[in-house]
């Protein structure tokens, strides 16, 4: 069995009251995304403790769409680990800046 990612099992588990059900009625799905996002967790890596309605809901069809497989992070494709240089004119006026703010 593959081991599923500690993130997309703290999103299932915010999920539960919607993935636990099986036809929501009319209007359901939005009052309980409303609930959902009016508590407090303790969510992995990060510092804050609540979630919005949109990001829950975004994280349900995700999860109707592709199972839990879907609730891994993605690997964003604007970080390479690699930076870009810095021209010299901007490296010379970042040192006047922190020399002058000492």
């Amino acid at each position: 069995m593959k081991e599923i990612h500690p993130v997309a099992l703290f999103r299932y588990s915010v999920l539960g009251p919607l993935v636990s059900r099986g036809e929501l009625p009319r209007g359901e799905l939005k009052a309980t995304l409303r609930e959902l996002a009016a508590r407090h967790y303790d969510i992995p890596g990060s510092r804050n403790s609540l979630l919005s309605e949109k990001t829950i809901e975004a994280w349900f069809y995700a999860w109707r769409r592709d199972g839990i497989e879907a609730l891994t992070p993605k690997v964003r494709s604007d970080v390479s680990g690699h930076f870009r240089p810095l021209f010299s004119s901007n490296q010379i006026t970042l040192c006047c800046i922190a020399i002058n703010s000492l």
